[in-house]
């Protein structure tokens, strides 16, 4: 009796052999290899399929063949090759078996994943070495394979000139299967521009100014677009609406460039309900009327209650004054003193005063009166800005 074992594959052509008995009437050429994708890997019941029993007798006994011996299974994740044999009995209880071998073999090439498209900027002036593109290479079998990439045309880039260029990356898995893919990077502005202008401003409550007044003592610049004040724009506001009002409000102002690089800027505006200047820029530049002269004791006790000074009696010691002798006159000036406390702690003061009419100090509105007129006072001077109120006061008696 004889059994016909036909083996068919997709991958190699259809093989026969025939078995008599128990025994294998076959030569030690015959080795029949079943090519297996290590990624995707074969069942030992899919293998099965692949194969065809014919008995002369009983005809098609394919349903009965069976697994005789199993060395694949546990190992369809490794490299390699392993035997899986397959037997079948006919009715007369003949057998006969087959051995074939399954090659596992990776045949996928590994991809390239960009972890982030930011990553594809690379900031201008930085060390290019520490800001390559963010790409990975994923093999489904090896895993992360990125310590294997080659990049080419890092020579070509000039992180000093903004610009896109070309970077070439290959990798090759350990079976030999390569991926080659090109990237552009883009060398960008990445430097966000610079907003110069007061921390604190301390105003005289009665001291009324447009709603925005503040805006007039900043300015921005940015590297490649140059000044770019009027780009200046108000994130949030607290003191709009309270310029009569005590207390201590956030005002935040933000600039950006072309490229959307910004910088953000938060100013502090203190009303206090007494106070001699009209205005106190960062401690030590001073909007004064030009109808009264600060005295020695007028400078000790404005910082004082600015919290500049401690609350003790000093010895005032000017060291310069163009103020002194020109106070009615609208101008800028300086005066430089030092201080000896009445504990021996000594002081140096330079405080730049910026002398304005006196009577554009106050003006008889309501705070919300700014807010309609107001915008005719944006972005020019302090002085300007004094006036153009001056006048906006007069009109409306």
């Amino acid at each position: 009796m004889k059994i016909i074992f036909i083996y068919s594959l997709l991958i190699i052509c259809t093989l026969l052999f025939t078995i008599q008995g128990v025994h294998a009437d076959s030569s030690e050429e015959d080795i029949y290899i079943y090519l297996n994708n290590v990624d995707d890997p074969s069942t030992v019941q899919e293998i099965q399929l692949e194969l065809t029993a014919f008995d002369e007798i009983d005809g098609d006994v394919t349903e009965n063949i069976y697994v005789v011996m199993d060395n694949y299974s546990d190992n369809n994740n490794v490299l390699g090759d392993f035997i899986i044999v397959y037997g079948v009995t006919d009715s007369y209880g003949s057998k006969t078996t087959i051995a074939i071998t399954v090659r596992n073999i990776d045949i996928t090439a590994p991809q390239f994943v960009i972890e982030a498209l930011s990553t594809l900027h690379i900031p201008q002036y930085s060390y290019l070495p520490s800001n390559l593109p963010g790409v990975k290479a994923i093999d489904l079998f090896e895993g992360d394979i990125s310590s294997d990439i080659i990049i080419t045309g890092l020579d070509l880039i000039d992180t000093d000139t903004i610009g896109d260029y070309t970077l070439g990356y290959r990798v090759s898995d350990s079976s030999g299967n390569e991926t080659i893919e090109s990237f552009v990077v883009n060398v960008v502005d990445s430097i966000a521009p610079t907003i110069v202008g007061p921390l604190e401003i301390i105003k005289r409550s009665n001291y009324i100014l447009d709603g925005q007044f503040y805006l007039s003592y900043f300015s921005a610049e940015d590297d490649h677009d140059g000044i770019i004040s009027n780009r200046i724009e108000i994130i949030s506001d607290e003191y709009l609406g309270n310029a009569n009002k005590a207390g201590t409000y956030e005002v935040v102002i933000s600039v950006s460039d072309i490229l959307g690089n910004f910088t953000n800027h938060t100013l502090k505006i203190v009303v206090k309900d007494e106070m001699i200047p009209h205005l106190i820029i960062d401690k030590y530049y001073w909007v004064v009327p030009n109808n009264h002269l600060l005295t020695d004791n007028d400078f000790i006790d404005t910082l004082q209650s600015i919290n500049d000074l401690p609350n003790y009696t000093f010895i005032f010691t000017t060291s310069y004054d163009n103020y002194t002798n020109f106070f009615e006159r609208i101008d800028k000036y300086q005066k430089n003193f030092d201080l000896i406390s009445s504990t021996g702690n000594e002081y140096e003061r330079n405080i730049i005063l910026d002398v304005v009419d006196s009577d554009f100090n106050i003006i008889e509105q309501e705070p919300g009166f700014f807010q309609n007129y107001g915008k005719l006072m944006l972005g020019i001077g302090a002085g300007a800005c004094l006036i153009t109120l001056f006048f906006i006061g007069v009109f409306k008696k």
